[in-house]
């Protein structure tokens, strides 16, 4: 699905919970505006930052739930 403006796509990452949640839930370079090169620029860098994040993210995330637990 295709956002036609900004005012769209915020609206979808507001309902989200907010740019982590919209980049879980999928949200990719290819649903925002083609005709809006200043935000495509931008989120194609927050995507490669986060696609690189998340991974090690979720295995901090794991580790310290595993503390958690009584684990370690």
């Amino acid at each position: 699905m295709g956002y036609k403006n900004r005012a769209d796509l915020f609206g979808k990452v507001e309902w989200e919970g907010g740019m982590e949640a919209a980049l879980e839930y999928g949200l990719r370079l290819k649903d925002l505006p083609q005709d809006d090169d200043e935000l495509r620029d931008a989120w194609a860098d927050m995507e490669r930052a986060w696609l690189a994040y998340e991974p090690l993210g979720s295995k901090v995330y794991e580790m310290l739930e595993e503390a958690s637990e009584g684990e370690i």
